[in-house]
């Protein structure tokens, strides 16, 4: 994944950068660097980006 296309999964997602970071368990200057270009994308980030956008992030569980 490129950053111009971690970019483009946020936009899709209508999500703020800290929002985006946190979907993807991220602290948010990583996700950061991440779609500035400043870092490499590790291939488990793109995969859980992709099965976010496919199935959504599943609700926290009530009383646990």
């Amino acid at each position: 994944m490129t950053p111009a296309a971690l970019a483009a999964w946020r936009s899709r997602l209508a999500l703020p950068q800290t929002e985006a970071a946190k979907r993807l368990a991220l602290p948010a200057g990583t996700y950061r660097n991440y779609e500035q270009g400043r870092r490499a994308i590790p291939a488990p980030v793109a995969a859980l980006a992709a099965y976010v956008e496919a199935y959504g992030w599943p609700a926290p569980k009530r009383g646990t």
